[in-house]
């Protein structure tokens, strides 16, 4: 893998890791009718 194949590599884990965060969040917030800042 050469340096662009694995910074691409490096981002999609982490927008992959930061959208079931957000999708865990406003989940919660629904349900306890909190809502974190």
């Amino acid at each position: 893998m050469n340096m662009t194949q694995m910074t691409a590599f490096l981002i999609s884990i982490t927008v992959r890791s930061y959208q079931s965060y957000f999708k865990q969040r406003i989940r919660s917030e629904f349900t306890t009718g909190t809502y974190y800042i």
